[in-house]
């Protein structure tokens, strides 16, 4: 898992996954579905999936997608078992976005201030990497 700045700004945990470590029929919603089952098994409150792809093609058919993105998927939740001040609520809920690029997965979300979250999110993606892993 790798930190990086987007925009100079947000500190963005990613990581990316060689769709050839993969079993060949591997897909987003495979990805997004086990995510799903992990956080419902979990005291996380599930809300949605959002298919931003999905949906930025059909209201801006002239919008712009960046080169190589075939799908992106957003994993909607919360779990936090903490309310520890008024300002919190500007980086909930929580979102894991899935997406799917020509040779490759890119799962990412915003930087967690909790470090048991992060250990979390980092189990959830390993054990979802091994899932699919060849």
């Amino acid at each position: 898992m790798e930190t990086i700045m987007f925009k100079e700004e947000y500190p963005v945990m990613k990581e990316e996954w060689l769709k050839s470590d993969l079993k060949d029929d591997v897909t987003v919603d495979d990805i997004v579905k086990e995510f799903v089952d992990k956080i419902n098994e979990m005291w996380i409150k599930f809300f949605d999936v959002f298919d931003h792809y999905k949906w930025t093609t059909e209201k801006f058919p002239e919008g712009y997608i960046y080169p190589g993105i075939k799908a992106a998927k957003m994993i909607i939740f919360c779990g936090g078992e903490e309310i520890v001040s008024p300002y919190v609520f500007g980086v909930k809920p929580r979102n894991v976005w899935v997406v799917e690029m020509e040779d490759r997965f890119v799962i990412s979300f915003l930087k967690i201030p909790n470090p048991k979250k992060i250990e979390m999110c980092e189990e959830f993606l390993n054990q979802t990497k091994a899932k699919f892993s060849k």
